[in-house]
Order: C-alpha cells, then sequence, then structure tokens
C-alpha cells in the first residue's frame, strides 16, 4: 500500500530541491557570464606628497577612489557611469551654538583614466578605478563631475542655528565637518547594456580610513 503522506513529502523535499539548485544555477550563470558590476567598498588612497590639482598649482592631497569590477567573463559592460549620492547630516559640537548642519552631494563622479572620463567600458573581468573625491591640504574634500577635475561639483548645505536656517551652495567640505557629520553614501554603475548596480556604503569605515590615510 502506496504511504500517500511519504509520497507528499518526497515530492515537497524534490520540488524544494530543484528550486534551490535552479537559483544558484541562475546566479552563477548571471555572475560568470551573463554580468555583474561589483564595487568593492575598501577604497584605495593615493596619497602623494606633491601633484597638480584643480586650482592648478602644487597640494598636499589624498584621493580617495573605488575599485570596481567587471564579473563577468563574456561580457563587456558599455559606456559605465558612476554617480553619487552622498547625505550628511548632525550637530557640530565644536562650532558655538553647536549647529545643525544637512549637506547633500548628488551627480556624476568620473573614472581614474587619463582624461577622467564620465564614460569608460569596462571588458570581462577587468578592474578599474573611479575616483570619489580628492582632500586637500587635511583641510577641505571635493567632488569631481561628469567633466572630470576640469569643474569639481557644487552642492547645497544647510545649517541651522540660533540665528534660524541658511542655505548656501559649496563646492568643498571642511575635513573636520565632514568627519563630524553622520553619512548615506549611495553608488550607482549605469550601462547602456546593463542594468543599474547600486551599493550603499559605510561611511564610518570610510571615515576610518580616511582618519589612517592623512595621518
Amino acid at each position: 500500500m502506496i504511504d500517500v503522506f511519504d509520497v507528499l513529502i518526497k515530492t515537497f523535499v524534490v520540488s524544494a530541491l530543484g528550486i534551490v539548485i535552479g537559483y544558484l544555477a541562475k546566479d552563477l550563470i548571471w555572475v560568470r557570464y551573463v554580468g555583474k558590476l561589483e564595487l568593492i567598498e575598501l577604497p584605495d588612497f593615493f596619497c602623494p606628497n606633491k601633484c597638480v590639482i584643480i586650482d592648478k598649482y602644487f597640494n598636499n592631497c589624498c584621493f580617495i577612489r573605488f575599485k570596481v569590477k567587471n564579473r563577468s567573463k563574456i561580457k563587456t559592460f558599455k559606456n559605465v557611469r558612476p554617480i553619487i549620492r552622498l547625505v550628511g547630516e548632525g550637530y557640530v559640537d565644536y562650532i558655538q551654538g553647536r549647529p545643525f548642519y544637512k549637506i547633500e552631494v548628488a551627480g556624476a563622479v568620473c573614472w581614474s583614466d587619463i582624461g577622467n572620463p564620465f564614460e569608460r567600458d569596462i571588458h570581462p573581468e577587468e578592474e578599474c578605478l573611479l575616483d570619489f573625491c580628492v582632500i586637500l591640504d587635511n583641510e577641505v574634500i571635493r567632488f569631481p563631475t561628469e567633466r572630470g577635475w576640469q569643474a569639481v561639483r557644487r552642492f547645497k548645505e544647510l545649517k541651522i542655528d540660533k540665528d534660524g536656517k541658511s542655505e548656501r551652495y559649496s563646492d568643498a567640505i571642511a575635513l573636520k565637518l565632514f568627519l563630524t557629520l553622520k553619512w548615506k553614501l549611495e553608488i550607482t554603475l549605469s550601462s547602456e547594456n546593463g542594468k543599474p548596480f547600486r551599493y550603499k556604503l559605510d561611511c564610518e569605515k570610510l571615515k576610518e580610513e580616511i582618519k589612517k590615510a592623512i595621518q
């Protein structure tokens, strides 16, 4: 006599295994052969003693770059464009009156290749670097645009203190202020022939790495 319950259990187990194996196989095929752009979270620091940057004169500077890798074995991602959205806010104890700041930097950045292009192809299993920002003289942080370092990113800075609310546009963040605020960072990698890949990064870890880099 057939045990109906036993048959149902075996059918369920076989179906579940089939779903799991199918999912893993699909994921493996997608990553290795269809394609994925992977952002390696820890930044790559390059800190020369002197270099010509932005204002066409010598500065002590530190570039913060992120590594991107094409995980596909056969697919080239065409015209990959890096976009950032960086939002920071918090009270600033070292300023009299303990004002509240909110800063949002959003828009295109550039690749670290010669000429700092906004778009580039990333070939199978290739690794490349994108320029996130530069720290000048251990004092201020600036961000590139789709024009590379020929034009730095401008952004809105909100300040609230006992005198009320004030807003201004700036092209630099004081390093001390950057290390004080709480930040959320999202980097989007879009291309002509692939879906956008979005990555949210741990900015507290990033701040710790910056502190080490500027010592």
